[in-house]
């Protein structure tokens, strides 16, 4: 029969695994421990994250509300007057020259006096006699007038239409059929006085990039656009980044981006101000590149505060955790300790057992008697101290302390202890193990080798040999009787190290289930199979 595995040596590693044996044990309940710290982790982790969102949120909303108050200037400008004409002739004076630098959307003016429609060529204006040429600023300023009778008319001062009113002041979007262009920009007519103004914004074009510069204050947190509504207008519903915009848009809305703010900084529409552009063109306020590192910078840094106090409190908790497990576990290895001990006690009280029965033989002189009294009192001081020694070292267990010396008198002693018990039952035992030396609990070791002679002494038969030798790596220790050996169904059980294997009984390996549990905590090798010389239990130490 081959070898059956029941625990495997492992070199050098008691300091690692005194150090891992806080994790769960196969029989300890600490699983659902484990799950319930893990989900309760799980569910703190959404707190930072709900907090930075809802700080990010209510940062954004407040920087917003306050960038609106400050935009809505840009759109009284845009829409009304705010510096009047200066009065000119040949449209090309200094002063005329200086309007046109601030007013840079404009792109034609018409007088409702005359009709006269003077078009913009740079930094200076002409008088147009091209009749093609002026026939839309003039047809714009002329409705305007005539859809402005919310205005105060202003006397009967004739006009291009000959409706006799004249507004004083009013705008009027040029939108649908009126301004072809209206897709490509937002044209509007503002007048007052006289005079009617043609503006148009074309997004993205020099003009409104200088009269942006010139408009907004110097060092602005904000940036001031405008986009598309006639395709875009349902991937502008909540606030986003340009590129998660452009990547929705497939770059449709990329040249309607009339600035060019970082991709990550945050833009919103907003609509009171959408107004001023006649319904199918958007406003956009997004923050600045340095207004935008700055929060950025904050929200990192109380990401980097919220996320450190999770993991402290996780860390904190899975100490906790770890400090539980590691208190179960350490009653549980004290708990087979002791089940291995006092099952290593069997054979010697059999022992004694055996020798007051051989006091009580009446035919025994006084002498004889004493004499075996005797050997009965250095046995239960032998017992007494190998109790003793098994509690000392159960206290130092977790320690890091000198380990035993197992030389050829550990091996003698044990010949001479468990050797009455075999010839009581006219069994031979034989010890061999002058030829090793190695450090390790020899406590532990006692009550192996105990549990593993005292089961061939029981189930076994015949001649029973225990031989240490030196092996690659360590040492090996072969128990060998010449009987049948245990049935594989119970190897198997004892292989297994799950609470679901049979319960031991009597007769059935309680010893052999406890001495598996103690190999593997000390990092033994354990192994059961048929050699020639008979069913041998080997036990494989490091060192």
């Amino acid at each position: 029969m081959p070898f059956v595995q029941i625990a495997r040596a492992r070199p050098g590693t008691r300091r690692l695994r005194a150090a891992l044996r806080i994790l769960p044990g196969p029989r300890g309940s600490v699983w659902p421990l484990l799950v319930a710290w893990a989900v309760i982790c799980a569910a703190l982790a959404a707190l930072p994250a709900w907090w930075l969102s809802d700080w990010k949120d209510l940062t954004l909303d407040r920087w917003f509300s306050a960038t609106h108050t400050q935009a809505a200037r840009l759109t009284q400008e845009w829409e009304h007057w705010t510096v009047g004409v200066p009065d000119f002739t040949t449209g090309d004076e200094p002063a005329m020259r200086a309007w046109l630098a601030r007013e840079a959307l404009v792109t034609a003016l018409v007088d409702s006096d005359t009709g006269r429609v003077w078009l913009r060529e740079g930094d200076r204006l002409r008088p147009s006699t091209d009749p093609e040429a002026t026939r839309e600023p003039a047809d714009w300023a002329r409705r305007a007038l005539e859809l402005a009778p919310v205005w105060t008319p202003r006397g009967a001062r004739a006009v291009a239409s000959r409706r006799g009113l004249v507004a004083d002041a009013g705008t009027w979007w040029l939108v649908g059929a009126v301004d072809p262009l209206n897709r490509e920009r937002c044209s509007i007519v503002a007048f007052h006085g006289k005079w009617c103004l043609i503006k148009a914004w074309v997004p993205g074009s020099p003009e409104v990039e200088r009269w942006l510069q010139g408009t907004l204050k110097p060092g602005a947190a904000y940036r001031f656009g405008m986009v598309s509504g006639f395709k875009n207008s349902g991937n502008l519903k909540r606030p986003r980044t340009f590129s998660s915009f452009r990547r929705a848009c497939k770059g449709d809305g990329e040249d309607r981006l009339e600035f060019t703010c970082p991709d990550t900084a945050p833009f919103r529409v907003d609509k009171e101000l959408s107004q001023s552009f006649g319904g199918m063109w958007y406003a956009v306020l997004q923050m600045a590149p340095e207004t935008y590192r700055a929060f950025w910078k904050a929200y990192l840094l109380r990401g980097l505060a919220a996320w450190s106090a999770y993991a402290l409190l996780v860390l904190s908790s899975g100490l906790a955790v770890a400090l539980v497990i590691l208190g179960r576990n350490r009653e549980r290895l004290l708990a087979d300790r002791l089940a291995s001990l006092t099952h290593s006690l069997k054979t010697p009280l059999a022992v004694l057992k055996l020798r007051c029965d051989t006091v009580l033989n009446p035919d025994l002189s006084r002498d004889m008697q004493e004499a075996r009294l005797l050997e009965i009192r250095g046995e239960v001081d032998h017992l007494v101290r190998s109790i003793e020694g098994g509690l000392e070292e159960m206290r130092d267990r977790y320690s890091e302390g000198v380990q035993d010396r197992v030389d050829a008198a550990f091996f003698e002693r044990m010949d001479e202890d468990l050797t009455p018990a075999f010839e009581a039952q006219g069994r031979v035992l034989e010890v061999y193990g002058a030829e090793v030396g190695l450090r390790c609990s020899a406590s532990a070791l006692r009550a192996a080798l105990d549990t593993l002679v005292e089961n061939a002494l029981v189930h076994g038969r015949g001649r029973v040999v225990v031989k240490a030798s030196r092996a690659e790596g360590g040492v090996r220790v072969d128990v060998t009787d010449e009987g049948e050996g245990i049935p594989p169904a119970v190897l198997e059980g004892l292989g297994r190290r799950a609470p679901a294997c049979p319960a031991p009984g009597p007769g059935r390996g309680m010893g052999l289930l406890v001495l598996g549990q103690v190999a593997r905590q000390e990092g033994w090798g354990l192994a059961f199979g048929r050699e020639d010389a008979g069913f041998t239990a080997r036990l494989e130490l490091p060192g």
